[in-house]
């Protein structure tokens, strides 16, 4: 027999011993706050994923809890930065709570890696975002394998509801700030504005909608203005062409800075610091972390008026920009496969004058800042503290 065919014996030899042995989740009351929390999620990782994790791992630290971190990065192949919190095993017992920050489609792989089987009794939370009002029916597949699921707005809770069977909980993400960047928030003049646009190569470069806020920049500002525009962007070479096109763009305008890597935590929050205005095109977002974490440190933000970031964004703290739904069409093809789905395509021409009336009314941006410092008090991390509270039936 060729080694490749007995190679392949093997994979489905292993792959049904695991689907046989995997986890089922305890879905009745958790009776005893002597029971470990874990929260597992990529903690060495620069995406939003990871974020999410070390915000509910920090928020249930404060409260008083005594929770282990898990890393999943090295698993997902994922690593690509320091972890900033102390790292830790998944403990033995027999039963605890895990919250789990990952991508449904990759909840099997981790439970198995982790250790859960269907010998143990762990009540197990997803914490999961997603971008399109139609959820994917592997998704809902996932959630078989869940006591229930977290989710960090309003937006995602409706499309995930309807199509799952266990009990859904909105739980916002925590918004840090950090010192520094509290002592840089005022807003510079009209002729040196700094604006800043965030995106990932591995989260669509059409959903995220670089290309319009390059665009938005350009038709707002002059050549010879002195505003600039930095391009924060990671894993653009997975990308394709519209990270080519982005490339261009950068190249083509002396004030365009093009930033293509993975900063620690405390730089990248330094380079939010730095900038006056935080833009954001987007079609659709879960949240929108690093919108919320802008306007934590007083910033003035704008971005597109629809799905998971009205969860905290406002017109009396954010300038939100107009838009019409359209058909979801995703070319890299993360969002693809969803017909009837829509998502945002802002307005170009009245975003342009958005921003360019914002950089010259320099006390509506100081207002705006102030107003946007204010979701520091809902998004502190407690949602999680509460939401774990109720999985608790002492």
């Amino acid at each position: 027999m060729p080694s490749e065919l007995r190679w392949g014996w093997r994979q489905r030899l292993g792959w049904h011993l695991r689907r046989f042995l995997r986890h089922r989740p305890n879905r009745t009351p958790v009776l005893s706050k002597s029971l470990p929390v874990v929260v597992a999620g990529m903690f060495r990782t620069g995406n939003g994923i990871g974020q999410s994790a070390r915000g509910c791992f920090e928020a249930l630290k404060a409260a008083g809890l005594n929770p282990t971190a898990v890393c999943t990065s090295g698993w997902l192949d994922q690593v690509d930065t320091d972890a900033d919190i102390k790292l830790g095993q998944m403990p033995d017992d027999r039963a605890g709570i895990l919250i789990l920050h990952a991508n449904p489609p990759e909840t099997e792989l981790l439970l198995f890696q982790l250790g859960l089987n269907r010998l143990k009794s762990w009540t197990v939370i997803g914490y999961w975002a997603w971008e399109l009002p139609v959820l994917p029916e592997r998704w809902s597949h996932s959630a078989r394998q869940l006591s229930e699921i977290w989710v960090p707005s309003q937006f995602v809770e409706d499309t995930v509801a309807r199509d799952v069977d266990i009990d859904v909980l909105t739980v916002p993400l925590k918004a840090s700030s950090g010192v520094e960047a509290n002592e840089q928030a005022t807003p510079t003049s009209p002729s040196a504005i700094k604006v800043l646009v965030m995106a990932d190569g591995r989260s669509s470069l059409e959903r995220k909608n670089v290309k319009d806020s390059i665009e938005v920049f350009q038709r707002a500002f002059t050549q010879d203005a002195e505003a600039r525009l930095t391009l924060k962007c990671r894993n653009l070479s997975e990308a394709g062409d519209s990270a080519r096109q982005i490339a261009m763009s950068a190249e083509e305008d002396h004030r365009i800075q093009l930033i293509d890597e993975t900063l620690h935590r405390d730089d990248l929050l330094s380079l939010m610091a730095k900038c006056d205005i935080l833009l954001s095109c987007h079609r659709s977002e879960g949240f929108g972390l690093h919108l919320a974490e802008a306007m934590a440190m007083g910033k003035c933000v704008l971005a597109t008026g629809w799905s998971g970031n009205l969860e905290f964004m406002t017109p009396e703290n954010s300038v939100l920009l107009p838009y019409d739904l359209v058909p979801a069409d995703d070319p890299v093809g993360i969002y693809q496969g969803h017909p009837e789905a829509q998502w945002a395509q802002i307005r170009v021409e009245e975003s342009a004058h958005l921003l360019r009336n914002i950089v010259e009314d320099v006390d509506k941006r100081r207002r705006l800042g102030e107003a946007a410092r204010k979701v520091t008090t809902r998004l502190d991390g407690s949602a999680f503290v509460g939401a774990l509270g109720k999985v608790y039936k002492d």
